[in-house]
């Protein structure tokens, strides 16, 4: 199906899927700051250093880049 379907464009090769996608890895990155600072969802009981938490974060972009680059891989191979 997906060869036979056309996406509107919105910049050149950047469809409204791409937008789409961007809008919810920007979510799900605003989402993880408000969690792990204790905004919204459980509060930690444990108290982290500065540094523990710096830490935390480059964890967590380091996974969410690989896991980018997984499907980028996994959608253009396949």
């Amino acid at each position: 199906m997906e060869l036979f379907r056309t996406n509107p464009s919105i910049f050149g090769w950047f469809s409204i899927s791409h937008l789409l996608s961007a809008i919810f890895i920007i979510g799900a990155f605003i989402l993880m700051y408000l969690i792990k600072h204790g905004t919204i969802g459980p509060t930690a009981a444990k108290i982290e250093s500065a540094a523990e938490k710096k830490l935390d974060l480059l964890k967590d972009i380091l996974i969410v880049i690989g896991l980018i680059i997984a499907s980028i891989i996994i959608f253009y191979m396949a």
